[in-house]
């Protein structure tokens, strides 16, 4: 069995699945809905899912804390994801709260966190080629 990509085809979705500053701000938004009930919003935030609806790739969504600013060292606060592809137009959401929220190594993300927070995405597209002996 090989793989049936080309490596044109990965190339290609390589430059359509980068992570994007829009991306990481669609992930604060969702964040800060979730963080920050409804009844206190002046308005709820429309959160815009940025980029084509038709991607999909395996997805990890990374939070991390800074401890300090000085020498900008990170913790982790939480990381979920999947190695399936999924749509990336509902699965960002998804992998968003439960990172934020249902990682069963930390406490849940408080908002008092949000400033010291940063996000970090990581799409896998790669799909090498293996044989059967």
């Amino acid at each position: 069995m090989t793989n049936q990509r080309s490596k044109q085809d990965v190339k290609e979705a390589g430059n359509k699945l980068k992570a994007t500053r829009d991306m990481c701000r669609y992930c604060f938004e969702v964040l800060i809905n979730e963080l920050v009930p409804a009844t206190q919003q002046k308005r709820k935030r429309q959160v815009v899912f940025p980029t084509p609806e038709n991607l999909s790739c395996p997805i990890f969504v990374t939070w991390e804390r800074c401890v300090s600013f000085s020498s900008q060292n990170y913790e982790l606060r939480g990381c979920i994801g999947t190695l399936t592809p999924r749509p990336l137009s509902t699965s960002l959401r998804e992998y968003v709260i439960s990172s934020a929220f249902k990682d069963r190594r930390f406490e849940p993300i408080k908002y008092s966190e949000l400033t010291s927070l940063r996000v970090r995405l990581f799409f896998y597209i790669l799909n090498y080629g293996c044989y059967i002996i």
